[in-house]
């Protein structure tokens, strides 16, 4: 892959972005339950005093 880096670094480049994008794709899949409550939590924290939690929480 050496060459490859060296005749294309925008090609290496992108593929590393890609990979790395994957993995983190993967990993927010892998913890999708524990961020879904960190999100819900974060919202009810701050959340507007003057809506109604089912406007904040998209429910109606």
């Amino acid at each position: 892959m050496p060459r490859m880096q060296n005749a294309y670094p925008f090609a290496a480049s992108l593929m590393e972005t890609v990979r790395t994008y994957r993995q983190t794709i993967d990993k927010v899949k892998q913890y999708e339950k524990e961020i879904a409550i960190l999100v819900t939590s974060y919202r009810l924290k701050c959340k507007p005093k003057s809506l109604p939690v089912s406007l904040i929480n998209g429910t109606t």
